[in-house]
């Protein structure tokens, strides 16, 4: 065999070798994290939050959008300096649309153990492509205030016509009472409540009543 022909047949066989060798797309998942963001007040802790993210796959050869073909979602957060922890895992389909979404959305609840900074780190796979999104929330305790005793009472007074007609001397007197009242007897069960509340509204309505009719006033 000549040098040329040789040459020939080698190139062939590199082309024909090149043809068989399957092309690989990346299907990697943009992951957005929604909710939570930014700081939260709550009630108390635990605190029960909603967790909701956007995900999206895309076959880079026709464009099509291939979500379904998520294979698993996991959520991390980290508590400020503690090391993290799985608060969601998914390994089963976790997405499964009937029709397929570019975004599809994605939610669980969550259980905040306690107030702080908490960063949130979301891995999505779809074969071996992996997909990621952080966020950085902070919750934080709402303190509810209980109007006082006082303002209680003022606030009944003003409600009723008759009491609101009376002399700024009765009013006075009505209001100093129930203050009175409940400094002397906020940890006695026979009082309004305890100091910072919730307060017998009720009892202090009474008691309006009382010395409104002259037990005092």
């Amino acid at each position: 065999m000549d040098m040329y022909r040789f040459r020939r047949n080698l190139l062939g066989t590199a082309f024909l070798s090149a043809l068989s060798i399957p092309c690989a797309f990346a299907f990697t998942p943009t992951v957005e994290i929604t909710e939570p963001s930014g700081i939260h007040y709550v009630a108390g802790f635990p605190a029960s939050v909603n967790v909701t993210l956007n995900l999206s796959v895309f076959n880079t050869s026709n464009n099509n959008c291939i979500t379904n073909g998520i294979k698993s979602i996991t959520v991390n957060a980290q508590h400020g300096d503690d090391p993290a922890t799985t608060i969601h895992t998914s390994s089963s389909d976790p997405i499964n649309n009937s029709t397929q979404l570019c975004p599809a959305p994605y939610g669980f609840n969550w259980s905040v153990p306690a107030p702080g900074s908490y960063t949130l780190l979301v891995t999505v796979k779809h074969g071996n492509d992996t997909g990621v999104d952080t966020e950085t929330v902070e919750f934080l305790m709402l303190t509810v205030e209980y109007p006082a005793p006082p303002a209680v009472a003022n606030a009944y007074i003003n409600s009723v016509p008759l009491y609101k007609s009376a002399s700024g001397k009765k009013r006075g007197c009505i209001i100093s009472k129930i203050a009175e009242k409940h400094a002397k007897l906020a940890d006695d069960p026979s009082g309004y409540g305890p100091k910072g509340g919730p307060y017998d509204e009720p009892a202090i309505r009474q008691d309006v009543d009382l010395y409104y009719a002259g037990a005092g006033c």
